[in-house]
């Protein structure tokens, strides 16, 4: 993780230089770094956690990390807007190495669990078997491939979707340039509140989070109202909704997923989410032209909900639960 946050100091530079120098395909080059160490980064903290704190507590730190991350999700946009106002566009872009830098730091502050019996060795494995480790466990656990399955598709139909066509639909409905940035932050301070409701959620946990993404699959439906108190009323929901669901079953994941494997299982469920990501894209911009938006965002929004709700009732699912506290 402290290697990603460095490479991520030096990428976010290239990102600034290319745009100073006009050499875009640097900075083109810099942001796919960037996403390649994000990869990393990921599956490396999920599997991090549960070293730090005790089972009874990883709910719990699921929640903060949550509630955490969508905080700075409502106070970096405000503070980028007012940094515009006063400076050039330039440092924002530089104040994100010094966000890498800041992350590296509270990394080295963390022990070294590796020693003094603070965690049990990996074996060593080359990267193919490795992989193959991380497959087999992947088959053999029912939910997990379930639930990978599930985030690729709503993925597709309603993350995709939603990034091409939200700016898009907050111009059309004539709701006036600012609806945008307003629609990011409300659907940030849904999730927010709704990092703080996850803490509580003890009973049924894989079910609750299953119903909680699929009616995140319904936040996309906000951008086809003509109310825009409407609209923000479903995407605050949406974002709640969506938070519940990540909080209960990254917890699940760390209590159900054996220590060694957290890390490459963790990747190997982040891949088909990343890979049909650039796909939605791609036929989204084409679909809305055909169909129009919004026939693109109920489309999907149905689609996924249904999807998801299937996904609750099945029983590897149903038949999940939190761990008892120790």
């Amino acid at each position: 993780m402290i290697l990603t946050d460095v490479v991520r100091i030096a990428s976010t530079a290239a990102v600034a230089f290319g745009i100073v120098t006009g050499a875009f395909w640097i900075s083109a080059l810099a942001v796919i770094l960037t996403g390649l160490c994000e990869s990393v980064f990921t599956p490396a903290s999920r599997a991090l956690l549960p070293l730090v704190v005790g089972k009874a507590e990883l709910l719990t730190a699921n929640g903060v990390s949550a509630v955490t991350r969508n905080a700075m999700a409502v106070a970096g946009p405000a503070v980028a807007g007012g940094m515009l106002l006063f400076v050039d566009p330039i440092l924002g872009v530089l104040i994100n190495c010094v966000c890498f830098v800041l992350s590296a730091l509270a990394l080295v502050g963390v022990p070294d669990l590796a020693r003094g019996g603070g965690r049990p060795p990996l074996t060593p494995r080359g990267y193919w078997d490795s992989l193959k480790d991380g497959a087999q466990a992947v088959r053999s656990t029912p939910w997990v491939w379930m639930f990978t399955l599930a985030g690729g598709l709503q993925m597709f139909l309603v993350v995709g979707a939603s990034s091409v066509l939200l700016p898009v639909a907050s111009v059309q409905t004539g709701w006036g340039e600012s609806a945008y940035g307003v629609i990011l932050a409300v659907y940030a301070v849904g999730g927010l509140i709704g990092g703080l409701v996850a803490v509580r959620i003890r009973r049924r946990a894989a079910v609750t989070g299953a119903v909680s993404i699929a009616l995140f699959s319904l936040a996309p439906l906000g951008l086809v109202q003509d109310s825009f108190a409407i609209c923000l009323i479903l995407v605050f929901a949406g974002g709640a909704a969506l938070q519940v669901g990540n909080v209960l079953y990254d917890t699940l994941f760390q209590q159900h997923v054996s220590q060694e494997m957290i890390g490459r299982v963790s990747a190997l469920m982040m891949l088909p989410s990343t890979a049909v990501l650039p796909l939605s894209y791609l036929i989204v911009g084409f679909a809305a032209d055909l169909v129009g938006t919004d026939s693109v965002l109920l489309i999907g929004a149905i689609s996924a909900a249904v999807v998801t709700t299937g996904f609750a009732l099945l029983a590897p699912v149903r038949r999940l639960e939190l761990v008892k506290n120790e």
